[in-house]
């Protein structure tokens, strides 16, 4: 602190320490002591870092990307509430046609009856009678169904809706099923049903029926029995153990229907029978594992499924290419709007008995979490996408400003912190329009059309700033290769915190390597020399 006119600002010192305190940053505060005895200019002297450093101007930089948070979180919040929408909507049009579809059966169903060794409430020994259904699963079974898929629209949004062509093949060994029956437990063989099942009965097309080997029909009939309505109930996803489940925690409510085949099948019978089951729905389909051994065939007319279920699927084809578990992948003659998908469950993967009471730990909901299952893919892919490219947002924004701050500390010309904000606030509507056109042209076309008008603008706009035409072509190139790099990253789905990870340390490894030899501290220039006053 020193207490002393201020220079003269015409003198050469002032200048001298003018030219140095602009470069270094050191400020002056004066105070007016005013006129008179002990008057003048009280001046302190606080020297600090240089004003134009460029250290602090990326440091800067960095908070003015973090701070592109906030906008990116709100535009996150549109693409989670127009997903909601679209999952409504598409609910709402499924439930016409039967919802996503849980197809099972047949399975044999026998009422039994058990006597239970009890006592009175004073402790008097008693014989309880146990009753309930016990189920026995066919030795071996097959499903084959063949989707007709169409799409159903309501404003911009669609639901892909089928109709589901299915035949239930199973052959029943009923004295291997029924060996080792528990003692005291009788069958009333003369109140035998077959029952099928399905997600939603209003999907149901034709009347039911099933062939039994000597060529004589028997029809279904929905059922109040309240036993068998409750083993159709959803399944909590703990109770389904590994197999998981695909629908918010629980296999899902199936409606069961019965067959009247008293005295076609009893105790001592090996027979086969056959069911034909046409059925509408949206979405998804499923098909249990109703058997001991269950094989399974979906083909359909659509050219994006996804395979799905508790099973591998062991062989698998969409458009020209069969993909398979067991062989290399080869070509085959189909239509490329087309799939097909095969599957096996046999008995020890399947995890079930043979047979068993119905109840708490057997039921078609359990019997339905062992599934094979196709889901048309669509609109929910769409928010899955955008939801993709906004978790990575960050990286790419930051990738923007570091080729912005490159071109600073690199070529000579300068950017406001406000410019920076605007190439920003560029990117972040960068994804309202991919959200905006993706819903109406699909998220490829809709990344087109949203990442190129946003690079060539954030290109001129660097021109512009940096008065280089040079300067805007590399900014032209870098930004295509950001956003092509993020296509790529979006389209990887499960390889994408892999290639993100990589791309941030890529990045990273670039602009360290580019400003190795840059000085920090200063503004690119040679400090101001000053001579001694």
């Amino acid at each position: 602190m020193t207490s002393s006119e201020p220079p003269d600002p015409s003198s050469p010192a002032a200048a001298d320490r003018g030219a140095m305190d602009s470069s270094r940053g050191t400020g002056w505060i004066q105070a007016d002591l005013g006129q008179g005895r002990g008057g003048g200019t009280l001046r302190f002297g606080l020297p600090g870092l240089p004003r134009r450093s460029v250290g602090l101007k990326f440091i800067l930089v960095c908070f003015l990307a973090l701070l592109m948070v906030i906008p990116i979180m709100f535009v996150q919040g549109v693409a989670s509430e127009r997903a909601v929408r679209a999952g409504d909507v598409a609910r709402e049009l499924g439930s016409q046609t039967g919802g996503q579809q849980r197809l099972g059966g047949p399975v044999l169903l026998v009422p039994y009856a058990r006597n239970v060794e009890g006592t009175t409430e004073t402790g008097a020994p008693r014989i309880e009678v146990q009753r309930g259904h016990w189920a026995i699963f066919p030795a071996q079974g097959e499903a084959r169904t063949n989707l007709t898929v169409s799409t159903r629209a309501r404003s911009i949004y669609k639901v892909p809706t089928y109709l589901a062509d299915t035949r239930f093949t199973a052959r029943f060994d009923v004295p291997d099923a029924l060996r080792g029956l528990p003692a005291g437990v009788t069958l009333d063989w003369t109140q035998a049903r077959l029952v099928v099942w399905a997600g939603d009965l209003r999907g149901v097309k034709d009347a039911l029926v099933v062939r039994l080997a000597d060529g004589s029909t028997r029809g279904f009939e929905p059922t109040s029995d309240p036993q068998l309505l409750g083993m159709a109930a959803a399944v909590p996803a703990e109770q389904a153990g590994s197999y998981g489940t695909h629908d918010g925690g629980a296999t899902g409510v199936v409606s069961p229907v019965l067959a009247d085949v008293s005295g076609v099948i009893g105790p001592d019978t090996r027979t086969e029978v056959s069911v034909d089951l046409k059925v509408t729905g949206a979405e998804r389909i499923s098909i249990a594992a109703f058997a001991q051994d269950t094989r399974a065939t979906i083909t359909g007319n659509w050219p994006s499924p996804k395979f799905e279920g508790a099973f591998l699927a062991s062989d698998r084809r969409i458009g020209q290419t069969r993909l398979s578990e067991v062989a290399p992948p080869q070509t085959v003659e189909a239509d490329a709007g087309t799939f097909e998908a095969s599957w096996r469950a046999p008995f020890l993967a399947r995890a079930l008995p043979k047979a068993g009471p119905i109840g708490s730990d057997l039921s078609l909901g359990l019997v339905s979490s062992r599934d094979f299952a196709v889901t048309l893919v669509e609109r929910s892919e769409v928010y899955a996408g955008v939801m993709r490219a906004l978790r990575y947002a960050l990286l790419f924004v930051g990738s923007v400003f570091l080729a912005f701050f490159l071109f600073e500390a690199m070529g000579g010309g300068r950017a406001h912190p406000a410019q920076y904000l605007l190439v920003g606030l560029a990117q972040c509507v960068f994804y309202l329009l991919l959200l905006a056109f993706a819903e109406q042209v699909g998220f490829d076309r809709a990344f087109l059309l949203a990442a190129v008008p946003t690079v060539v603008l954030a290109a001129s706009y660097a021109g512009s700033v940096f008065s280089s035409r040079a300067k805007g072509l590399q900014a032209l190139l870098a930004f295509s290769a950001v956003y092509a790099l993020m296509y790529v990253l979006m389209t990887l789905e499960d390889q994408a915190l892999l290639a993100g990870a990589v791309t941030a340390f890529a990045a990273i490894s670039a602009v360290m390597w580019l400003t190795r030899k840059v000085n920090w501290y200063t503004d690119r220039t040679p400090p101001v020399q000053t001579e001694p006053s």
